[in-house]
């Protein structure tokens, strides 16, 4: 009988001063010019002539669009992030139907008692949801497939999952990175805006708004359609200010502030340039609204059935807890994105936590390197030194 412990995850002031009005509002004062100056030269990386010095309001500041360090990576390389000996492993097709054959196949192999087949399936099923960029998924197989490996001993499969485990965390802090630079895109191009240079941020907005669709940002991008309408409407362009109104408020209602989207289309009725149909979008909400609803009940469905799963393997049934995985598969399957992604991390929070990131991801890199150095396996070398390089 399969040992149970092996299919089971490892479990994982502000103090007021009695200062006197005019010292508080000085040092507020002064405090908003030292940051609003380091925030200018640090992220638009443009210096103020030494004639301009004088009027620093005025300075020649522009911004660029958001360009991940790994932009060209994605482009150029299908694997990314993955190690090209663990992605040839993968079954053909999109995301969702490679998962369900590597679930079918992870099952199969505990039915057959088969470990190292089970291990191999988890492995494979966190290298899929890290192509993915669902990290969370990832950590929780890779981290079974560790401990199946470990307690067979076998040392090369302990090494590719440490791999894998090292471009999660990897991932993790460059994703932290580059919605932090969507963040700082949107707060100049407020600034620009109010200096009337839209046209100079547009581009720059759109692109942190596909950065933050990526990054699975929803509420994020909706602001930066927001953005963009106020944008486009102080140049007088209520055209592409009501497109982008609609999009900002079709988001919030998919990703379930409907009572954000309500409030938007109000405001958008009472205007009398408004082109779209506001009866089309009031339908849209509501559909909009239906389909969160539905995709967070599948969530919650999920979510029991991931109760009974793990009930089962404290139980001693191995068998049976996987049939419910494998239910709680196909109900996330059935849920949209934005419902599973629908609580989103502050920039500051991921930011401090992408240090964590750093040190776990060296941490499982170093163990894969010393692992493959013992086993003389110099033709898997590559793969570290290619992981070392996201390590930044």
């Amino acid at each position: 009988m399969l040992n149970r412990e092996l299919l089971m995850p490892k479990p994982h002031t502000f103090i007021p001063r009695d200062n006197p009005r005019r010292q508080t509002l000085t040092t507020i004062a002064a405090g908003g010019v030292v940051l609003g100056a380091l925030f200018l030269f640090e992220y638009l990386g443009n210096r103020v002539e030494p004639s301009h010095a004088e009027n620093p309001v005025e300075a020649n500041i522009t911004i660029k669009p958001v360009d991940s360090v790994f932009e060209l990576r994605r482009q150029t390389d299908p694997t990314y992030p993955l190690p090209g000996f663990i992605a040839e492993q993968l079954p053909h097709g999109n995301y969702q139907r490679k998962h369900n054959v590597l679930i079918q196949q992870a099952a199969q192999a505990v039915r057959e008692e088969d470990r190292l087949a089970l291990a191999q399936g988890l492995a494979l099923m966190g290298a899929n949801s890290l192509s993915e960029n669902d990290l969370a998924s990832s950590r929780v197989y890779l981290e079974e497939a560790l401990g199946v490996y470990e307690e067979a001993e076998d040392s090369i499969g302990i090494a590719s999952v440490e791999l894998l485990r090292s471009r999660v965390e990897s991932v993790a802090r460059e994703n932290a990175r580059d919605a932090a630079s969507a963040y700082d895109v949107m707060q100049i191009a407020a600034w620009m805006i109010v200096k009337q240079r839209f046209y100079e941020t547009e581009q720059p907005i759109q692109s942190a708004i596909d950065e933050n669709l990526r990054l699975n940002r929803f509420g994020a991008a909706a602001a930066g359609f927001e953005m963009l309408e106020r944008g486009y409407r102080s140049v007088g362009d209520s055209v592409a200010a009501d497109k982008a109104a609609t999009e900002a408020l079709q988001l919030h209602a998919a990703s379930g502030r409907t009572e954000i989207a309500r409030t938007m289309l109000e405001r958008l009725a009472s205007s009398p340039h408004f082109s779209e149909s506001i009866d089309h979008l009031e339908k849209e909400i509501s559909r909009a609204e239906l389909d969160y609803e539905n995709s967070i009940l599948e969530v919650g469905r999920a979510r029991d059935y991931e109760h009974l799963y793990r009930r089962l393997l404290a139980a001693g049934d191995p068998v049976q807890a996987w049939m419910f995985r494998q239910k709680a598969n196909d109900s996330l399957a059935q849920a949209s994105k934005r419902a599973m992604h629908r609580r989103q991390t502050g920039i500051v929070a991921l930011l401090y936590n992408s240090n964590s990131n750093r040190n776990a991801a060296q941490q499982s890199l170093d163990r894969a390197r010393d692992i493959f150095v013992q086993e003389s396996r110099e033709d898997l070398l590559e793969h570290i030194q290619s992981a070392q390089q996201m390590i930044w």
